[in-house]
């Protein structure tokens, strides 16, 4: 008994060790990607690249305009950080459950479609399944693949 509890632990560990690691790489990657899609995009504020939030407002200034629900918002660069810290309070009472952290996901994995879209359209299901289907790191891998082509224009 005591050493299947072994394995499961040392399992555990692995699991978290990979988690981790896959995690700082994730961020290094969509750092990178971010910063230099955000240059080339002429945004001035690209260091938000490598801040958790200010990442969402790169994200809004590169797609310009988030539809979501048939609808168009204008102003995409706060309307993600803005819904992201709304969905993380909402979070936090009980009865809500994860719906918050659910809205949030769809929301990410729409701009993250219209991202996408934008600069691999040809390639937006594929880079859509890596996304929703590799945790931690897929969208990351995504977005460094396609930080240097050229976006198409904007409606």
């Amino acid at each position: 008994m005591i050493g299947f509890l072994s394995i499961i632990g040392i399992g555990t560990l692995f699991l978290i060790f990979f988690a981790v690691i896959s995690g700082i790489i994730g961020y290094l990657l969509s750092g990178i990607a971010l910063q230099r899609m955000a240059r080339k995009a002429g945004i001035e504020e690209q260091w938000l690249a490598w801040i958790p939030v200010g990442n969402l407002y790169i994200i809004g200034k590169l797609i310009k305009t988030l539809e979501f629900g048939g609808k168009s918002y204008e102003q995409a660069e706060y309307i993600l950080p803005g819904v992201f810290l709304v969905t993380t309070i909402l979070g936090r009472i009980a009865f809500l459950g994860s719906i918050p952290t659910l809205l949030m996901w769809l929301i990410t994995m729409t701009s993250l479609f219209m991202l996408y879209k934008r600069y691999a359209p040809d390639k937006v299901s594929k880079y859509m399944a890596i996304s929703i289907f590799v945790p931690i790191i897929g969208a990351s891998v995504v977005l460094f693949r396609i930080k240097d082509l050229q976006p198409l224009a904007s409606k």
